[in-house]
């Protein structure tokens, strides 16, 4: 398995109802989702904001892997930009896969937000289990900023 760095922790949907990212309140919910009309299991991702919250904020999916020269290598499988009356949710990750297959053992969840004078800043890693969340829709809602 990869070797994940900068890693503020893992969220485990079974014991996690939020996580803090900067200060800020990040609710973690969950769903069982059916799978789709091909019969491929799947995972869904997704960023939404509180009414309160109007300053940017993103959500990047990644995934850590090797290529084929054996280094280690990240992938983005996909992000969610939200602000101002844009509250969401929208959709991070739509990720299909056969049944016969596994998921990959972590996504790697990085949560960006706007800082002083708007830029956007990078702020926290997080890790999430593939196998956890398969057959499942997870959406981090930024309750505070």
């Amino acid at each position: 398995m990869a070797t994940y760095y900068n890693i503020t922790g893992t969220i485990d949907i079974t014991k996690d109802s939020f996580i803090t990212v900067d200060g800020d309140r990040v609710s973690v919910a969950h769903v069982d989702i059916p799978k789709d009309k091909n019969g491929y299991d799947t995972i869904e991702i997704q960023l939404a904001l509180a009414s309160s919250v109007t300053w940017w904020k993103m959500l990047q999916v990644m995934q850590l892997d090797t290529d084929n020269n054996g280094n280690e290598v990240y992938y983005e499988l996909g992000r969610a930009e939200l602000q101002d009356n844009d509250k969401g949710p929208k959709q991070a990750l739509d990720y299909h896969q056969l049944p016969s297959t596994t998921p990959p053992d972590y996504f790697e969840l990085r949560f960006w937000k706007a800082k002083f004078l708007g830029v956007h800043t990078d702020m926290e890693h997080w890790t999430i289990s593939g196998k956890q969340i398969l057959g499942k829709r997870i959406t981090f809602t930024w309750e505070t900023e």
